[in-house]
């Protein structure tokens, strides 16, 4: 068969639109899987190509973790929000608000935040990487080039050797969390029995309670008045770090605000101390929230 006849036939083929033709024009060669939701094992792998050596931390919040590591020797953070979308961060030392705006104005992928705790302030520089789009292994590799070049523009920017020290805490001991209370300027009582350690103190006037389980995990609640298992459901909805709770206990009826601290893998102290500011701003919250149900 002539050519130009092969070429027609060819050019007929594929406006009658032949699903094996159309097939084999369009499918590329040699692309990258495209996530739109990552699991851990997916990050994991990511992380070891890129020869990250991490510590894997629970997070507060069901399905979310943290991996901590060092990189270019800074100290970062990569957040793992149940495979949706990533976070990196890193935590210096505090700016005035005026210099922190500058660099805000004029930052392309990042974002810094002024946060204080009864330790005192600090900055956190952060950047995020939304998954349900689509994103490929290139992407995630990109995304860490671009916070390393971020976080090196960052400390030109405000002055080197500015980042916080944050010393991963061999064991979670009652005296490493009596020196933590003492830090936040926090008067508590501290109890000891056979199955915890026990610290009662006050967040925002309202009564707490923290608890050691031989430092392993750590667990935080404060108690309200008996509210309907609607109200506590509707409230646990749009939580992410904290949960609410009915009980009856010998026929007394209560709800409790509950959160809970995974230490297995290594904590800090600017880790626990950020665990009980947190809390004590979402008990806050929740007595509003109850007041509101009334």
């Amino acid at each position: 068969m002539p050519r130009r006849y092969r070429s027609l036939i060819l050019a007929a083929l594929l406006m009658a639109g032949c699903p094996a033709l159309a097939f084999a024009q369009d499918e590329p060669t040699g692309r990258e899987k495209v996530f739109r939701l990552l699991t851990t094992e997916d990050v994991e792998q990511m992380l070891g190509s890129l020869k990250v050596e991490y510590k894997k931390v629970n997070s507060q919040t069901r399905g979310d973790y943290f991996y901590d590591f060092s990189r270019n020797n800074y100290k970062v953070r990569l957040t793992y929000f149940g495979g949706k979308d990533l976070m990196l961060d890193a935590v210096f030392k505090t700016i005035p608000l005026e210099k922190l705006n500058e660099w805000n104005k004029k930052a392309k992928f990042s974002r810094v935040c002024l946060h204080r705790d009864k330790a005192g302030e600090y900055v956190v520089i952060e950047y995020n990487l939304d998954v349900l789009g689509g994103i490929t292994e290139g992407t995630v590799k990109q995304f860490f080039t671009q916070f390393d070049r971020e976080l090196q523009d960052f400390d030109r920017f405000v002055g080197s050797n500015l980042q916080i020290d944050q010393n991963i805490l061999a064991a979670v001991t009652p005296d490493v969390l009596d020196g933590v209370f003492k830090k936040m300027n926090l008067k508590f009582e501290r109890k000891e029995n056979k199955t915890n350690t026990s610290y009662d103190f006050e967040l925002n006037g309202i009564k707490v309670r923290l608890y050691s389980f031989a430092g392993k995990d750590l667990m935080i609640d404060c108690v309200f008045r008996k509210a309907p298992l609607e109200t506590v459901n509707k409230y646990n909805i749009d939580r992410k770090f904290i949960r609410a709770v009915y009980y009856n206990t010998n026929g007394n009826e209560y709800t409790a605000l509950e959160g809970n601290f995974d230490c297995v893998a290594g904590v800090t102290e600017g880790m626990i101390r950020h665990f009980i500011t947190a809390f004590g701003e979402d008990a806050k919250h929740f007595s509003g929230y109850l007041q509101n149900q009334k």
